[in-house]
Formats: C-alpha cells, sequence, structure tokens
C-alpha cells in the first residue's frame, strides 16, 4: 500500500499522539495515539513500507489502521493506492 499526503497536509508527534493538520480545512487537526500513531508516523515518514511495518503490529492494530487510514482519504488528506510490497 502506498501512501500520497496531500501537499497541503502537516503533521508531527506531540510526544504519543500524531497530530494532523490539514491546512485546506480551516487548519482543522486530528490527533491519534498510541500504537495507531507510531505506525502512522512511520508510514507518513516514507522510511518503512505498510507490509513490513505490519509485521511489528498486532493485527487487530493493522485493521485499525487500515480503517484510519481509509478515514484520512475520505477527508482528502491523504491518497492511498496499492503497491508491490
Amino acid at each position: 500500500m502506498k501512501i500520497d499526503l496531500n501537499k497541503d497536509v502537516v503533521y508531527f508527534m506531540d510526544e504519543e499522539t500524531l497530530v494532523i493538520t490539514d491546512l485546506n480545512a480551516d487548519a482543522k487537526a486530528y490527533r491519534v495515539s498510541g500504537s495507531l500513531a507510531k505506525f502512522s508516523y512511520e508510514l507518513f515518514q516514507g522510511n518503512s513500507t505498510f507490509t513490513k511495518l505490519s509485521k511489528k503490529f498486532k493485527e487487530d492494530e493493522v485493521k485499525q489502521l487500515k480503517s484510519f487510514l481509509k478515514d484520512l482519504e475520505s477527508l482528502s488528506i491523504l491518497r492511498l493506492s496499492e503497491s508491490a510490497d
């Protein structure tokens, strides 16, 4: 799975919380914490693939991340596409 963030989206880690801000949507901010934040942040950084990262997390955490990413896609924060990873 490949993730392309919208160019107007900024994100950062605030201790254990991932903060995602869409500058096009009145700077609306979304926050997640725990393993979902860590998993998402690593994916956004592009330093690893979804397949490699999913081996480090529990099955229910992987399902939760997929759902979260689809929610972000519906908000036009990112675009998901299939990849060979």
